[in-house]
């Protein structure tokens, strides 16, 4: 079984550094360039339109860069906040003084950039599976919640969920609206038998995820 062909971003100000990375990644998967964004509603829209799968960002955006107001780990940040841990990690020159530095971002996810120009080919390899390995499992997280939500809104519609399964539902609705568009649907305490259909445009999105797995396994 070959490997499924993901699209991946690449967001750094230093276009010979964008150039290493796509050399890096261009024969195994989609590789997106981002030089510039102007917010995190910009760069969410930038991943949504070109069906973006994971994002690489780099640590020293501001310090290289007077456009950007922000670090890469503000970004990362936000972005897993506003889409319920979208695949995404930092790339920096430092890994270490990244990791001693900035508490936004768990130590697994800063990545040291060396590893862009090994010539060990494991290396390259587990990097790579480790890159797919995370896009796999948020894409699988979120058919999850999905067909639970499905199930949900069946038993919902029959007026037959208690408190616990009520709350269950419009959290998982909440949870997903952000993954699909990184807004929640309505605040929790709006939430009511109308809004079945906003929701039942969520589902539809959702769905159009899930298709996009199923394609590539």
């Amino acid at each position: 079984m070959t490997n499924p062909k993901f699209t991946i971003a690449i967001m750094d100000e230093e276009a010979k550094e964008r150039d290493h990375f796509i050399n890096f990644f261009e024969s195994d998967f989609n590789v997106v360039e981002i030089p510039y964004i102007s917010s995190i509603d910009d760069l969410i829209e930038r991943i949504k339109s070109e069906k973006i799968d994971a994002i690489a960002i780099d640590y020293k955006l501001k310090e290289h860069s007077k456009k950007f107001k922000e670090n890469g780990d503000f970004f990362f940040k936000q972005l897993m906040s506003r889409l319920q841990d979208f695949p995404s990690f930092v790339l920096t020159q430092d890994a270490k003084a990244a990791k001693n530095e900035s508490k936004l971002i768990k130590p697994r996810f800063i990545i040291d950039k060396r590893i862009l120009h090994s010539d060990n080919v494991n290396e390259i390899k587990i990097f790579k599976d480790e890159v797919r390995q995370e896009i796999k499992g948020y894409k699988t997280s979120l058919a999850d919640k999905l067909k639970r939500l499905k199930e949900l809104q069946a038993l919902r519609k029959k007026g037959i969920l208690d408190d616990g399964l009520e709350n269950e539902f419009l959290a998982i609705n909440n949870e997903i609206s952000l993954s699909v568009t990184g807004y929640p649907t309505l605040p929790l305490k709006y939430f009511s038998q109308e809004t079945n259909i906003k929701l039942d445009e969520i589902i539809s999105k959702t769905d159009e995820l899930i298709k996009k797995i199923s394609k590539k396994k």
